[in-house]
């Protein structure tokens, strides 16, 4: 998870029942697009282990994608899930973080 950090995505913790609740709902240990406040934001959500989910724009998507190339390893950045490309699968969808 260090490298979504490396590259923008802001970590917000699950500090209530209710946030915690909220973040369950989103596909978890894996990027997802996602809507928030009326835009699209990308997001890795771990209810389980750290009860968080790191939040990041267009760009720190672009940057976590630049850091996956540029150091050719074989597991994506953040344990995230690749394909043939190399790249994070994303997930896309409809959902809403609510008031993360």
């Amino acid at each position: 998870m260090k490298a979504l950090g490396t590259a923008g995505f802001d970590l917000k913790m699950a500090d209530t029942p209710a946030k915690l609740e909220r973040i369950k709902q989103l596909p978890q240990l894996q990027l997802a697009q996602v809507q928030h406040k009326g835009r699209q934001v990308y997001v890795f959500t771990d209810a389980q282990g750290c009860q968080c989910l790191y939040a990041g724009d267009e760009n720190a998507y672009r940057r976590l994608i630049n850091l996956r190339y540029s150091k050719r390893e074989t597991s994506a950045p953040g344990g995230l899930r690749t394909i043939a490309t190399g790249a994070p699968t994303l997930i896309k969808g409809n959902r809403s973080i609510g008031g993360m």
